[in-house]
Parts: C-alpha cells; sequence; structure tokens
C-alpha cells in the first residue's frame, strides 16, 4: 500500500468542496461526498493504475471520483454526478501525492489555465514534501 501525501492545495479543494456541498444540499450528502473521496483515496493507495486513472502532464495522473462512487455508498446511497478528479502523482519512494481536486470543468483539457495551476501545485507538493510529512506524522522517506 502506498502512503499517502495531501498538498495544502488539494486539501483546500476538499475543504470548498465540502462547504459548498453543505451549503448546497444537506448533511447526508456531503457524508456520502466525503465518503467518495476517502474510497477513491484508499482505493488509488492499493491501486493506483486502477479502472479511471489516466496521465496528464509530466509525471501526474487523474482520477474522476466517477470511477469510485459504486464503491462508496452510505447506507446504501451513493454519490449519483460525482463532478471532481484528483490530480496525483507516485514518487519514487512509493508515496500517493494528492496535488489537487478539481471540478472536472477545470480538466486539462477543457480548461488551459489548469495546466498551469496542476504544475504550480505540482512543483509545490515536491519542494514541501518534508512538511507534508511531519503534518501527517509519516516517516519521511
Amino acid at each position: 500500500m502506498l502512503k499517502l501525501v495531501i498538498s495544502h492545495q488539494a486539501r483546500a479543494d476538499i475543504d470548498t468542496i465540502g462547504s459548498y456541498t453543505l451549503k448546497q444540499h444537506e448533511l447526508d450528502a456531503l457524508n456520502r461526498y466525503e465518503n467518495l473521496i476517502r474510497v477513491a483515496l484508499e482505493s488509488l493507495q492499493h491501486e493506483p493504475k486502477r479502472v479511471g486513472v489516466k496521465s496528464t502532464l509530466k509525471e501526474l495522473s487523474k482520477l474522476h471520483l466517477a470511477f469510485c462512487k459504486n464503491e462508496a455508498s452510505v447506507n446504501g446511497q451513493i454519490v449519483q454526478t460525482p463532478r471532481h478528479i484528483l490530480f496525483f502523482r507516485i514518487s519514487v519512494d512509493d508515496t500517493l501525492q494528492i496535488v489537487r481536486t478539481l471540478k472536472d470543468d477545470m480538466d486539462i483539457e477543457r480548461h488551459p489555465l489548469t495546466k498551469s495551476l496542476i504544475l504550480i501545485a505540482a512543483a509545490v507538493t515536491k519542494l514541501d514534501r518534508e512538511t507534508y510529512h511531519k503534518e501527517l506524522k509519516l516517516p519521511n522517506a
């Protein structure tokens, strides 16, 4: 199983997703979406080349949450139409680094600015890796 590091930007993205979901829907919807993200992260930790993973920029890959929705039911209910993509990479020390979590209309193929946002976030994640390890209480490799 891969170690997991979530960048500050990806954490902020996930917090924003949660706030929006709670504001627009009910608590049950928030619980389903949070569970979907958790299941997607765990799935990538166990199987980083799972169905739905596509290469994007340089060493980065992406996974649309729609590929995990059937694995993430809460009380028999699923997120019907997930709208977010996890952008990630696997480092040489077998760490799954989540770079960003963006709405699918911000995908690289659809939105030219996203490419820059992803590359900047990836560079920051690489430079600040030691901080993330301390934050998550992971051993430095």
